[in-house]
């Protein structure tokens, strides 16, 4: 299956492996519509099935979001591991919804959880956070407590919502072993 991948490719990829039934295909963002099409059009390759889109957040590397489309090719019987980089600035690229039905759920669900903007998606809009959320979970600097809490009162009769305070200030821990010996 690599050799199908060099030879009708011809280098407008810059990382190709195989590991196990697997291959890994690593691409420029902006050639994703055009692999996308390739991919699930092509005689060769036939992946017609999206099975997943994820996201894996990297907050200290340039190059902040790293892409995943997981892909599946019935006729061949592989599956294919497609995936690029954007940094947070253009922490944004084209919606596959076109080619794969299935991605509108995945790219709704790493808006949400990510922030991260797909062009050309029909149905942007918060599907697992409420829609008075501030911030996306899933990224690496949101705060583990989150900005608001949420409770029920029951001298209200209703679910309050209340920022956040925090009774203890952060502490810095000495990791040295006091039984050590000195």
């Amino acid at each position: 299956m690599i050799k199908r991948f060099e030879h009708f490719l011809n280098n407008s990829f810059f990382y190709l492996e195989q590991n196990d039934d697997i291959l890994f295909l690593s691409i420029y963002q902006q050639k994703l519509l055009q692999w996308m099409n390739v991919l699930k059009m092509s005689g060769y390759f036939k992946y017609d099935q999206l099975l997943d889109l994820f996201l894996v957040d990297y907050p200290v590397q340039e190059d902040r979001f790293q892409f995943n489309y997981y892909l599946f090719s019935i006729y061949n019987r592989s599956r294919l591991l497609l995936r690029f980089v954007s940094n947070e600035q253009s922490g944004e690229t084209f919606s596959v919804k076109k080619c794969f039905a299935s991605a509108d759920w995945a790219e709704r669900e790493a808006w949400d959880l990510f922030g991260v903007f797909f062009f050309e998606s029909p149905s942007l809009r918060r599907i697992l956070t409420d829609y008075g959320f501030v911030g996306h979970p899933l990224r690496r600097d949101f705060p583990l407590s989150g900005y608001v809490g949420v409770r029920w009162s029951h001298f209200n009769a209703k679910v309050i919502s209340e920022p956040i305070v925090l009774t203890q200030d952060f502490r810095f821990f000495e990791l040295e072993n006091p039984w050590k010996d000195k």
